[in-house]
């Protein structure tokens, strides 16, 4: 629900993001493979991963218009696990190019209406960002956490490119049509609060 208010009041111009789905609908799907990860000892959790963002991004909209994820589980869970193996072999120096490749798998697969979405992290850029984030922990204790979200969240931003054309007038439509926004937002914030980051 955190990411549902977020979106909410997130807005490109005048025109609002829009999480669909309830969290009912999301517990049934995402339950069973959660359990799966457990009863496996991680070995199937990329798999309830994939699962997850596939179940939100397919519900994503901007405007009237959807997001469309159509990475394959498969394909995701292999590039897990072989990360992950790289990354004990080499005492966490692999981790440097895994993670951004992780982030780009989903980024890669994502559409919104003709337009797509392209990333490219450099791994020294990458290794700069996580040796930021331990050193401002560290030094503050954790007080600087909010900071670290910001820089980590504009990080990634300043990174994304979205190629193609995008049909502004088609989710504006969407936008003037819908009457309900506000208090659509005010449900939110009083659901129950789950964040499950990006």
């Amino acid at each position: 629900r955190t990411r549902r208010y977020r979106l909410s009041r997130t807005t490109w111009g005048e025109i609002r993001f829009r999480l669909g789905g309830g969290a009912a609908e999301f517990a049934t799907q995402s339950c069973g493979k959660l359990l799966l990860a457990i009863l496996t000892v991680g070995i199937l959790f990329p798999w309830y991963l994939h699962g997850v963002q596939n179940h939100l991004y397919n519900r994503l909209q901007f405007g009237s218009l959807p997001f469309q994820y159509n990475g394959n589980r498969d394909e995701y869970t292999r590039l897990c696990l072989s990360g992950f193996l790289l990354s004990v072999l080499t005492l966490g120096i692999y981790s440097l190019w895994w993670q951004p490749r992780v982030y780009a798998y989903f980024v890669h697969h994502l559409r919104v209406g003709a337009s797509r979405f392209e990333t490219h992290i450099e791994t020294r850029d990458y290794f700069e960002l996580v040796a930021g984030i331990f050193g401002l922990l560290l030094v503050t204790l954790g007080l600087a956490a909010p900071a670290v979200q910001c820089r980590t969240a504009k990080f990634y931003c300043v990174r994304l490119r979205l190629v193609g054309t995008l049909d502004i007038e088609q989710a504006t439509q969407a936008m003037q049509e819908s009457s309900a926004g506000f208090a659509e937002g005010i449900a939110d914030a009083l659901d129950v609060d789950v964040d499950l980051g990006f």
